[in-house]
């Protein structure tokens, strides 16, 4: 295996011609778990200029051009990686990256390259070639772990059901071992060490069916072959599924509880230390939009609707058939939920108007931390706006009534005649007050919020998004609408913003 690793990196940086940068192993080589005949040999290299196209395709078949030259070395074929420009692996934005998988090759406008393997990268890869670029990736946060397991659990949900003859069928049983790990404790370990855990913890429901996937991973050659195995194999379905409902109990857990502590867990020390600078922020321009994102306005909102829905005589009792008023236009919500013609629509936003100007703009909540989180952005120089399809005449009201409108440089909201309520319209007149003509650099800005529409209105304007799951997005809508980052809580965000 060492002589294939060496070939393949030098091989990788005679095509890349002198640009290689970086070529790391991560994953089961670097943890002292690689088992031939189940495992991969990941690998992640950084060029230090955007890949050619004639580079890229020389690239994507070198592992079997490799193989071709020397069949008797059976380690070629179990590469599996990313060779991408370090610059565009910083910035988000690629031209070309070469992908090796399981199933194939290909050259992606995009770097699969998720928050478990950039954690297996910063605190157990192993560097091969160049120089260690590692102080210089940010690391990932237990919610970006967290959105990992679940889109595997949704995987083991829809592929898993049903099992066939190959060894992955009883990896589904150590995927969710190494879960349930990650999720208990911010961290991730190798899948067989995952496994024992969970027999030892006492978690597993089919302990039988655990004990010998890990018979099985210890030893892959040996059993791939055997008919009795195989057999075994496809009979799996149920025990996955069984195990799989302690993984979804476990992320329902995590939801609720949050431990602080592990927040910053996931952190290599080398980033630490270099992400705790002071003033070295993550961003140096913040847009806010208000509600459900700095303040709760739930008991504000829905019944000053119930009050507008009454006026044409709508009786909604239920206030949480309302939340989904919280965040996008109010005459557009009207005329969504209520089908309401336009003139009609309007004539409700007046009535809900007349509850919310009197006392429903006081039924808010800051959100718990919400204070300190702002205050210590502006202490660090970050520049802070507000972004709300609210009025901004409610907006700044609100802001004064928590004491935390000096925190702003730039209040934007819409207007009460019903001018500038989309919400990529008041993200441009935010960004033109805090610029001018001129626009940020790119990843120097962000909008952060809970409902799509705030991830649409960066986009809009090439600002990252940040969601906040703890407002009032419906399930999977910041997923949806490709937040850049996801975070459950005040103190997600905190630690997403302040590292």
């Amino acid at each position: 295996m060492e002589r294939a690793i060496a070939r393949m990196s030098q091989s990788i940086c005679d095509l890349l011609e002198g640009s290689m940068q970086a070529l790391y192993l991560y994953g089961s080589v670097t943890m002292d778990d690689f088992q031939p005949g189940w495992s991969d040999i990941d690998l992640v290299c950084f060029a230090s200029s955007a890949l050619a196209e004639e580079q890229a395709q020389k690239l994507l078949t070198l592992r079997q051009q490799l193989l071709q030259q020397e069949p008797g070395n059976p380690y070629y074929r179990s590469f599996e990686g990313v060779i991408v420009s370090l610059a565009e692996f910083l910035s988000g934005h690629f031209t070309r990256v070469v992908y090796w998988g399981t199933s194939g090759q290909r050259i992606l406008s995009s770097c699969p390259f998720d928050a478990f393997a950039r954690y297996e990268l910063l605190n157990t890869g192993r560097l091969v070639a160049g120089e260690d670029i590692r102080d210089q990736l940010t690391p990932p946060i237990y919610s970006q772990l967290r959105q990992e397991i679940i889109r595997h659990d949704r995987a083991i949900r829809s592929y898993a059901v049903q099992t066939d003859e190959t060894l992955y069928s009883c990896g589904w049983l150590l995927d969710i071992a190494r879960g349930i790990y990650t999720l208990r404790t911010g961290e991730v370990i190798a899948k067989t060490k995952a496994g024992e855990w969970a027999l030892q913890q006492g978690i597993c429901p089919v302990e039988k069916e655990l004990e010998r996937a890990l018979q099985v991973r210890r030893s892959p050659l040996f059993y791939r072959d055997q008919p009795e195995v195989k057999r075994w194999l496809c009979t799996l379905g149920p025990a996955v599924q069984r195990f799989a409902d302690v993984l979804e109990k476990e992320i329902a857990r995590s939801q609720r509880e949050q431990p602080k502590e592990m927040l910053e867990s996931t952190c290599c020390e080398s980033t630490i230390r270099q992400r705790k600078k002071e003033n070295d922020m993550r961003y140096q321009y913040l847009l806010f939009d208000l509600d459900g994102t700095i303040t709760d306005p739930k008991e504000g909102i829905t019944k000053s609707a119930q009050y507008a829905l009454e006026a044409f005589g709508i009786h909604e009792p239920d206030a949480d058939k309302l939340t989904p008023f919280i965040g996008p236009p109010l005459i557009d919500s009207f005329q969504e939920f209520y089908h309401m013609p336009p003139e009609q629509a309007a004539l409700a936003v007046k009535k809900y108007r007349e509850r919310f100007e009197q006392v429903g703009w006081l039924e808010n909540l800051l959100y718990d931390g919400m204070d300190s989180l702002l205050r210590g952005l502006q202490s660090a120089g970050c520049r802070l706006a507000v972004a709300s399809s609210k009025p901004t005449v409610f907006v700044e009201r609100i802001l004064n009534h928590f004491g935390i409108a000096d925190c702003f440089a730039v209040v934007v909201g819409s207007e009460l005649s019903g001018a500038r309520t989309k919400k990529e319209e008041v993200v441009q007149e935010a960004l033109r007050q805090l610029f001018g003509e001129s626009r940020p650099a790119p990843h120097t800005a962000a909008m952060i919020g809970d409902r799509r529409f705030d991830v649409e209105g960066a986009k809009a304007h090439q600002l990252d998004s940040i969601g906040v799951a703890y407002g009032y997005a419906l399930p999977g809508e910041l997923q949806q609408a490709g937040a850049d980052f996801i975070v459950e809580s005040v103190e997600e965000l905190t630690a997403l913003l302040m590292q």
